[in-house]
Protein backbone atom coordinates (compact mmCIF):
# COMPACT_ATOMS: atom_id res chain seq x y z
CA UNK A 1 0.00 0.00 0.00
CA UNK A 2 0.67 3.58 -0.44
CA UNK A 3 -0.34 4.47 3.28
CA UNK A 4 2.67 5.06 6.23
CA UNK A 5 1.91 2.47 8.99
CA UNK A 6 2.19 3.73 13.19
CA UNK A 7 4.64 1.62 15.01
CA UNK A 8 5.09 2.97 19.14
CA UNK A 9 8.44 2.92 20.94
CA UNK A 10 9.13 3.89 24.28
CA UNK A 11 11.27 6.83 25.62
CA UNK A 12 13.41 6.64 28.25
CA UNK A 13 11.36 8.82 30.39
CA UNK A 14 8.88 5.61 30.43
CA UNK A 15 6.34 7.46 28.35
CA UNK A 16 5.22 5.55 25.07
CA UNK A 17 6.00 7.98 22.05
CA UNK A 18 3.51 6.59 19.10
CA UNK A 19 5.66 7.31 15.74
CA UNK A 20 4.65 7.33 11.98
CA UNK A 21 6.88 5.20 10.89
CA UNK A 22 7.53 6.55 7.61
CA UNK A 23 7.33 2.90 5.57
CA UNK A 24 5.19 2.26 3.06
CA UNK A 25 4.38 -0.97 3.69
CA UNK A 26 4.31 -3.35 7.37
CA UNK A 27 7.38 -3.43 9.92
CA UNK A 28 8.59 -6.35 10.04
CA UNK A 29 11.19 -6.02 12.96
CA UNK A 30 12.44 -3.74 15.10
CA UNK A 31 15.91 -3.71 16.93
CA UNK A 32 18.07 -1.31 19.59
CA UNK A 33 21.53 -0.70 19.40
CA UNK A 34 23.37 -1.61 22.39
CA UNK A 35 22.97 1.78 24.38
CA UNK A 36 19.08 2.28 23.80
CA UNK A 37 19.59 5.88 22.05
CA UNK A 38 18.81 4.27 18.53
CA UNK A 39 16.89 1.60 16.62
CA UNK A 40 16.39 0.42 13.25
CA UNK A 41 13.25 -0.79 11.71
CA UNK A 42 12.63 -3.33 8.55
CA UNK A 43 9.79 -3.04 6.60
CA UNK A 44 8.01 -4.79 3.18
CA UNK A 45 8.83 -1.73 1.60
CA UNK A 46 12.36 -3.30 1.45
CA UNK A 47 14.23 -0.33 3.51
CA UNK A 48 15.41 -0.11 6.82
CA UNK A 49 15.21 2.79 8.51
CA UNK A 50 17.21 4.59 11.56
CA UNK A 51 15.47 6.34 14.20
CA UNK A 52 17.61 7.77 17.11
CA UNK A 53 16.68 9.36 20.58
CA UNK A 54 17.26 13.08 20.98
CA UNK A 55 17.84 14.61 24.64
CA UNK A 56 14.30 15.92 25.00
CA UNK A 57 13.67 12.08 24.92
CA UNK A 58 12.05 12.61 21.53
CA UNK A 59 12.14 9.95 18.53
CA UNK A 60 13.22 11.20 15.18
CA UNK A 61 14.86 9.90 11.75
CA UNK A 62 16.93 11.86 9.91
CA UNK A 63 16.55 12.54 6.55
CA UNK A 64 19.01 9.93 4.76
CA UNK A 65 18.62 7.52 7.16
CA UNK A 66 16.32 5.16 4.88
CA UNK A 67 18.04 2.85 2.54
CA UNK A 68 16.60 0.00 0.10
CA UNK A 69 18.50 -3.01 1.76
CA UNK A 70 16.62 -5.86 -0.15
CA UNK A 71 15.33 -6.80 -3.61
CA UNK A 72 12.16 -8.12 -1.45
CA UNK A 73 10.66 -7.20 2.15
CA UNK A 74 13.37 -6.97 4.68
CA UNK A 75 12.34 -9.47 7.88
CA UNK A 76 14.71 -9.37 9.72
CA UNK A 77 17.31 -6.12 11.59
CA UNK A 78 20.06 -6.61 14.22
CA UNK A 79 22.89 -4.21 15.51
CA UNK A 80 26.48 -5.16 16.17
CA UNK A 81 27.99 -4.79 19.72
CA UNK A 82 30.00 -1.37 19.34
CA UNK A 83 33.52 -3.07 19.87
CA UNK A 84 32.94 -4.29 15.58
CA UNK A 85 31.55 -0.30 15.04
CA UNK A 86 28.18 0.91 13.86
CA UNK A 87 27.02 -2.55 11.62
CA UNK A 88 23.34 -3.43 10.68
CA UNK A 89 22.63 -6.99 9.82
CA UNK A 90 19.49 -7.29 7.91
CA UNK A 91 17.44 -10.62 6.06
CA UNK A 92 15.16 -10.12 3.54
CA UNK A 93 12.72 -12.19 1.45
CA UNK A 94 15.04 -12.36 -1.31
CA UNK A 95 16.90 -14.95 0.26
CA UNK A 96 20.07 -12.64 1.24
CA UNK A 97 21.71 -11.60 4.59
CA UNK A 98 23.64 -8.02 4.53
CA UNK A 99 25.40 -6.26 6.66
CA UNK A 100 26.16 -2.71 6.32
CA UNK A 101 28.61 -0.44 7.86
CA UNK A 102 27.51 3.48 9.00
CA UNK A 103 30.14 5.75 8.11
CA UNK A 104 30.07 9.69 8.17
CA UNK A 105 28.64 10.91 4.97
CA UNK A 106 25.93 7.62 4.80
CA UNK A 107 25.71 3.82 5.29
CA UNK A 108 27.88 1.12 3.06
CA UNK A 109 29.61 -2.42 3.14
CA UNK A 110 32.06 -3.11 5.25
CA UNK A 111 35.21 -2.46 3.31
CA UNK A 112 33.74 -1.33 0.36
CA UNK A 113 35.13 2.50 -0.60
CA UNK A 114 31.63 3.99 -1.41
CA UNK A 115 29.48 5.24 1.24
CA UNK A 116 26.46 4.79 -0.89
CA UNK A 117 24.10 1.61 0.63
CA UNK A 118 21.45 2.44 -2.45
CA UNK A 119 21.46 -0.04 -5.05
CA UNK A 120 24.66 -2.14 -5.26
CA UNK A 121 24.28 -5.47 -6.04
CA UNK A 122 27.21 -6.87 -4.65
CA UNK A 123 25.89 -5.04 -1.31
CA UNK A 124 23.87 -8.98 -0.98
CA UNK A 125 25.93 -11.61 1.09
CA UNK A 126 24.84 -15.10 1.60
CA UNK A 127 22.77 -16.57 3.82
Amino acid sequence: GGTTKDTTAVATSGQAQTLMSLHRDFVHSIAFDHYGRRFATCSGDRTVRVWDLGDSGEWSSAPGSEWQAHRGSVTEVSWSHPEFGQLIATGGADFSATVWEERVGGLGLPGSQSGDAGGSNSAHGST
